[in-house]
């Protein structure tokens, strides 16, 4: 079974030429920049991107682009135009308005490598070819010395060079009689120079470089006016104006938010070519809440002939592009339609015990369908601690408890990575040497003490969870409601949550009977 993540896939085509944002410093922007300049345009942005109405737009834009507003690079060689962007435009837009815009680009294509041809024989007698022969080691002389008497004598390239050169200029000598040897060689020499130094053009052709791809995302970010010209939408986010700015600020600095990566692909393959891959017959997606409409249909392009099954809990959809999988009207019926979607409900949690499980069901709207497994356990504890340094004492004196009892696993789950890094340094300075920070950058981790944020934790288990600071400054927006479940169903055994102030509303609402109180 071959397994990637959806990043990787983007890093792997996008990553040569664009930096990438990743979904991990996207939620961290999303739970730490409140109080930052144009936060909100970038959420609204984040959840258009995300959506089939962007998908639509899309290919709308490419409609548009077959009639005009192509973007081409001239082809350049030695700081010179070979075959200029305005000669590029035009013999693309002479081609058939009714191919599509990808069939029109591989028609252009060609076209640019038979130039090529055309322009490299042409270029055999530039001055710089000449200056390339003067400096010419004496194996090029002897292949191309070998290729010119393979028919009239039999020739050992293998000897030591300098024996060959006197060979060769010997030769010279005694054929300058019967034929213009010199200008032969020459002409060959010439010929395998430029073919040489024509390698990374032709190369730069076959991998389209000659289109603006860059430039032609950005070309959707202009103006309102123009947006809705080209892609024919007209319900677009209110704060329009500010995402354009934001998405052409980072295209200027060769990056992409998230949101604009699987768009941004997409787009590349309306004019390149769709990638498919027919091999695949079955698809599984993990964490199948985290993905967004548009990246399940481009999910189902990549693959036209998988299956697909999807495992997800809504309750943990803790991304802005997050989708709801279990409704009629998700992305996987509309994709595969209601007769070929099957719809199995997981209701039974395997992982928490049974007081854990009646504890988080309460944090969430409408989770009366969980059924806990009878495995019985402590209750979830809550603690209200004076902040600074006498919190984290009792935190890690908790942490020593817990070892004490023969739990192998304990995690200190924070919101955001940065409170994370914070509380990590601030318990190593009450002198515990034994914890581990994670990070995104963390690949594998042993048992043990972790300090780790929520969106980082999702999919791991640990044998008990340690909730750093459950207040409504923390934990207050309607938005963390799923977050906070998020970390309290990371605990298998034991829960603790921790308050310097008032509880968050989602606890502070709970049945008291579900938790204990402890000084």
């Amino acid at each position: 079974m071959q397994q990637t993540t959806f990043q990787e896939y983007l890093e792997y085509w996008l990553g040569s030429s664009l930096r990438l944002e990743d979904p991990f410093d996207q939620i961290e922007y999303v739970l730490t920049a409140q109080s930052t300049p144009n936060y909100e345009a970038r959420l609204q942005g984040m959840k258009y991107k995300a959506s089939e109405a962007y998908l639509r737009a899309l290919q709308n834009y490419a409609k548009w682009l077959g009639r005009e507003g192509m973007m081409f690079g001239s082809v350049r060689f030695h700081d010179r135009d070979l075959i200029t962007a305005e000669q590029i435009n035009s013999q693309f837009y002479s081609y058939d308005p009714s191919l599509s815009l990808a069939n029109r680009v591989d028609l252009l294509q060609k076209w640019l490598m038979k130039e090529l041809s055309i322009i490299e024989r042409k270029e055999r007698e530039a001055s710089w070819v000449e200056e390339e022969l003067n400096y010419l080691d004496i194996e090029q002389y002897a292949e191309v010395f070998g290729e010119l008497h393979k028919d009239r004598e039999v020739f050992d390239i293998s000897e030591r060079y300098a024996e060959v050169y006197e060979i060769i200029t010997k030769k010279r000598r005694e054929d300058e009689s019967d034929f213009d040897f010199a200008d032969r060689e020459k002409e060959l020499l010439s010929q395998r120079i430029v073919k040489q130094s024509f390698k990374p053009v032709r190369r730069s052709v076959k991998n389209f470089s000659f289109i603006n791809v860059q430039g032609l995302y950005a070309q959707l970010f202009d103006d309102k006016a123009g947006y809705r010209e080209k892609t024919e939408e007209d319900e677009i986010p209110v704060l329009w104006s500010e995402i354009c700015q934001q998405t052409k600020e980072k295209l200027d600095q060769n990056e992409l938010f998230y949101e604009d990566a699987t768009p941004y692909l997409y787009l590349k393959e309306l004019l390149e070519g769709v990638r498919t891959n027919t091999e695949i017959r079955h698809v599984f997606v993990d964490e199948g809440q985290d993905y967004s409409p548009f990246q399940y249909e481009y999910l189902k392009k990549l693959f036209p002939r998988a299956r697909m099954t999807v495992l997800g809990d809504f309750g943990q959809a803790i991304f802005t592009q997050s989708t709801k999988l279990q409704d009629t009207d998700s992305p996987l019926f509309q994709l595969f339609g209601n007769v070929e979607t099957n719809l199995i409900r997981l209701v039974r949690s395997y992982r928490s015990t049974r007081e854990i499980v009646e504890f988080t069901k309460e944090l969430l709207l409408d989770a009366s369908e969980i059924v806990p497994f009878d495995r019985r356990g402590p209750k979830p504890q809550l603690a209200r601690l004076e902040a600074g340094e006498g919190r984290n004492a009792q935190i890690l004196r908790d942490i020593a408890s817990l070892q004490a009892e023969g739990y192998d696993s304990i995690a200190v789950i924070t919101k955001t990575a940065a409170e994370s890094r914070k509380v990590f340094e601030s318990l190593q300075a009450q002198g515990s040497d034994e914890l581990q920070l994670i990070t995104k950058e963390t690949v594998y981790f042993d048992k043990g003490v972790m300090i780790i944020p929520v969106y980082l934790a999702k999919g791991i288990e640990f044998d008990a969870v340690l909730i750093y600071e459950a207040s409504p400054q923390t934990y207050g927006r309607e938005a963390d409601r799923k977050l906070l479940y998020t970390a309290c169903t990371r605990a298998m055994h034991q829960l603790l949550l921790y308050t310097t102030g008032d509880w968050a509303p989602f606890v502070k609402e709970m049945n008291t009977n579900l938790y204990e109180i402890v000084n």
